[in-house]
């Protein structure tokens, strides 16, 4: 069933499937006048379409449209072409949304060529700067052929000069290698353990290395009474007679000096003999050595048989001042004296007392 509906002298009907159809004409007695309608008040006319959604909808249905791809201008001009194959649609309605869709036709290839003219003109601008990219690009390539050649050139003069310098090189290679074995020989026979450490310094050395002048004249004279021993005459008695002349005397020890030599008697003699006013003797013999073994029991026993037993040997002591003794020397030690000696080369019991 269709309605219509009379305004202004004007029918409008309107079919069940929403579809407008023209109004009827018919015989009139004077003009008619046809009424404009605004698209909005068109868009409120009671319809099935009414909106987007349904707008879809109802092209999907009546197979109007491709369904599943976008609504573009193309795809809108399909669809009025397709709905003016509709059953029941009057052939005005068919004209009008065919000459729509030839406009549109227009429109869209318009539309077109307008947004591929700029992009067109960008390609032809892009091939203009290529254009003369390629000519800055020939030219950098050729300044990079150039600088190879010259690299070329330079690595092929540092060929022939590591040729020419190859002989010098192995000779000082050589040098280097000998030198290196040298160092590396004489470090080996000069190395030290790391664990073994050096005995410390003692107190004799440390002060030995910072004497006075005075002091080493005293070593001196010291030197020289360590080769000396000296012969006193027995309680009540005399070595040689009143009046015996000095050379008689170091003719006699020295007579005696090589009756008593034996393979343990250091080599040596006489160098001096020293009269006291008491008869008694110092002779200085020519190394400290003779004198030690002339000190010794042996050395006693033997040079006593030879002079007589009117002779014996005296021991000489010296009273000697050490000063700025480190506070920590325990000197009341009973192996003090020995350890001196020890640490200074000294022969055992020289030290008296402290």
């Amino acid at each position: 069933m269709s309605t219509a509906k009379k305004t202004n002298n004007t029918n409008i009907n309107q079919s069940g499937n929403g579809a407008l159809t023209p109004p009827a004409t018919g015989i009139t007695t004077r003009r008619s006048s046809r009424a404009t309608l605004t698209q909005e008040e068109i868009e409120k006319i009671p319809n099935t379409v009414t909106n987007i959604d349904t707008a879809e909808d109802y092209l999907s249905k009546n197979l109007l449209c491709h369904v599943g791809k976008p609504y573009t201008l193309t795809h809108l001009i399909s669809v009025l072409f397709h709905a003016t194959q509709l059953k029941g649609v009057p052939l005005p309605a068919a004209s009008a949304m065919r000459a729509a869709d030839f406009i549109l036709k227009k429109h869209t290839a318009y539309h077109v060529i307008a947004a591929l003219a700029p992009q067109i003109a960008k390609v032809l601008n892009a091939s203009k700067t290529m254009a003369g990219s390629e000519n800055e690009v020939q030219t950098a390539a050729g300044r990079i052929e150039a600088a190879a050649d010259a690299l070329y050139e330079s690595v092929k003069d540092c060929h022939n000069a590591m040729k020419l310098l190859s002989p010098s090189l192995d000779s000082t290679q050589q040098c280097l290698n000998t030198l290196s074995t040298q160092l590396t020989d004489r470090s080996t026979r000069t190395h030290v353990p790391q664990n073994s450490q050096l005995p410390a310094p003692s107190y004799s050395s440390i002060t030995a290395a910072h004497l006075s002048p005075t002091i080493d004249q005293a070593v001196a004279r010291a030197a020289i009474r360590a080769r000396q021993i000296i012969l006193d005459p027995s309680p009540g008695g005399t070595m040689f007679p009143p009046g015996t002349p000095h050379e008689n005397i170091v003719k006699t020890i020295k007579e005696a000096l090589a009756t008593i030599r034996n393979y343990n008697t250091p080599p040596g003699d006489i160098r001096a003999v020293t009269t006291f006013h008491n008869g008694g003797l110092i002779v200085e013999l020519e190394n400290e050595h003779l004198a030690a073994w002339l000190r010794t029991p042996e050395g006693r026993s033997t040079l006593g048989t030879q002079l007589g037993p009117t002779v014996s040997f005296c021991n000489r002591s010296f009273p000697l001042v050490a000063e700025y003794l480190p506070i920590q020397m325990q000197i009341d030690n009973k192996n003090f004296l020995s350890t001196v000696e020890q640490e200074n080369g000294l022969p055992a019991n020289s030290l008296m007392s402290i």
